[in-house]
């Protein structure tokens, strides 16, 4: 959309960009001189390219799947900070015991806390700040990440 709410022409679908060649708005436009020609022509490319394209295949894993294969695709340190009165979290900790998920959070690069009686939000200043120990020791720990950069 534009800023005066009409749409601007960029990926609008075909019927709309005919029944706009058509209309009398776009007409009166053109005659009135209010057309951008270099715009119009940019807007009409990007629909053509846009309407050749494949739409992504969508990924049909679970939830569950895609997190651990993320996880495992991402080959950076990671801090895990959960909280020990909280369903989400005790729902990730039975699943981190199970064959797909134990060996991936045991790699070195997988650092994991437990704050036993904090809730999901962390709610109190005392959980807060264990949190922002935890953290800031991870950062000190992880070290430089490419040649001549400190931590």
């Amino acid at each position: 959309m534009g800023p005066d709410g009409k749409h601007s022409g960029t990926n609008l679908p075909p019927a709309l960009l005919l029944s706009r060649f058509f209309s009398r708005d776009f007409w009166a436009k053109v005659m009135s001189g209010r057309l951008n020609p270099a715009a119009a022509a940019g807007d009409l490319a990007g629909n053509l390219l846009a309407g050749s394209r494949r739409p992504a295949r969508a990924d049909t894993r679970d939830f569950v799947t895609r997190m651990r294969d993320g996880l495992r695709a991402f080959d950076k340190p990671v801090m895990l900070v959960l909280s020990g009165n909280d369903l989400t979290a005790a729902e990730f900790l039975a699943m981190a015991d199970t064959p797909a998920w134990e060996p991936l959070l045991r790699e070195p690069r997988i650092t994991r806390h437990v704050i036993a009686d904090a809730t999901h939000t962390f709610s109190t200043v005392a959980w807060r700040d264990e949190v922002a120990r935890y953290t800031a020791e991870w950062l000190q720990n992880i070290g430089p990440r490419t040649p001549g950069e400190t931590a």
